[in-house]
């Protein structure tokens, strides 16, 4: 009996001890650090990601002077390094790298670029050697979308009749939370308020949803 009940301990903190591992073994959708926004679709091993930052802040125009912004996918992302594709939105260039992750910390990414987006160079060069990013929030998106039409409108339900009055344009980045066949539940941050407004989405309004 004694025999058994060590067994069974061991087993307990086996199961303890690789328990971290387990939970970092994919990406983990969230916040991170230095402007990179990611999410990851464990169901269909899909990882979105948007970068945005800027430098040279020029005081005349009260905006910086340098600018780097590109939308990341892997639609194969079930293990670490994922090939990706980069472009910028509503831009035909695309450039491909890398991103990858360790299992026992998958809240660090490192992202790689075979060349640089516009701008990129004097903000944050890709190409030169993997890019770290740190989780800061953990979320649960499932995917990183931009919106396509001029106007596209929230919804209180996942129905024509239920729109509302807040909306999202053309080129802004919302978070997908779940979805429905034609439908999506997202969230946008507002730039200058902070605010956050969530609601139904078409799908047809987002730029690469699928």
């Amino acid at each position: 009996m004694f025999i058994a009940q060590f067994i069974r301990t061991g087993l307990v903190m086996l199961v303890v001890i690789l328990q971290p591992v387990l939970l970092y073994a994919e990406p983990v959708s969230g916040e991170y650090a230095d402007g990179l926004m990611l999410a990851f679709d464990k169901q269909h091993k899909r990882l979105t990601a948007y970068f945005e930052n800027y430098t040279g802040w020029d005081e005349r125009f009260k905006w910086p002077r340098f600018s780097c912004i590109f939308y990341i996918e892997a639609k194969e992302a079930a293990s670490s390094p994922a090939v990706i594709k980069t472009w910028y939105p509503q831009d035909k260039t695309v450039i491909a790298g890398n991103l990858s992750w360790s299992d026992d910390d998958s809240a660090s990414i490192f992202i790689k670029l075979a060349s640089e987006h516009g701008g990129c160079f004097n903000v944050q060069p890709f190409s030169r050697e993997k890019v770290l990013f740190e989780l800061m929030e953990p979320t649960d998106w499932l995917a990183i979308e931009i919106v396509k039409p001029k106007k596209a409108y929230f919804h209180r339900q996942p129905i024509a009749k239920s729109k509302t009055r807040a909306y999202v344009i053309a080129r802004d980045v919302v978070k997908v939370i779940k979805t429905k066949p034609d439908w999506v539940y997202a969230e946008y941050r507002h730039y200058e308020t902070g605010r956050i407004t969530r609601g139904w989405l078409k799908k047809q309004t987002l730029l690469n949803s699928h």
